[in-house]
């Protein structure tokens, strides 16, 4: 967190496919990471467990401390990564 501006992120209130969303997991501060896929759904990975999507709502939403972007992401292409995977492993 202490760097994370100066890497190129920037804070953001609506997430938009690859932003970085910063949760709290039972914890006063963010312990925990998800990648904002679209349709209001994350890709993240807990502890012992295979990453995996969720709908970002509910508990993950209530617990959201920030959402950043990165400064180039508008450069990446996010869409045909997500629309590649989704191809091959019926997303």
């Amino acid at each position: 967190m202490d760097n994370i501006q100066g890497q190129g992120f920037e804070r953001v209130d609506t997430p938009q496919i690859g932003d970085v969303i910063l949760i709290q997991v039972g914890s006063d501060v963010p312990n925990h990471a998800a990648i904002y896929i679209g349709e209001q759904m994350v890709i993240h990975h807990s502890p012992n467990r295979l990453s995996k999507r969720d709908l970002y709502d509910g508990y993950w939403l209530r617990h959201t401390h920030s959402i950043w972007r990165h400064k180039l992401a508008d450069r990446l292409d996010f869409d045909g990564i997500f629309n590649d995977i989704g191809e091959q492993y019926e997303i």
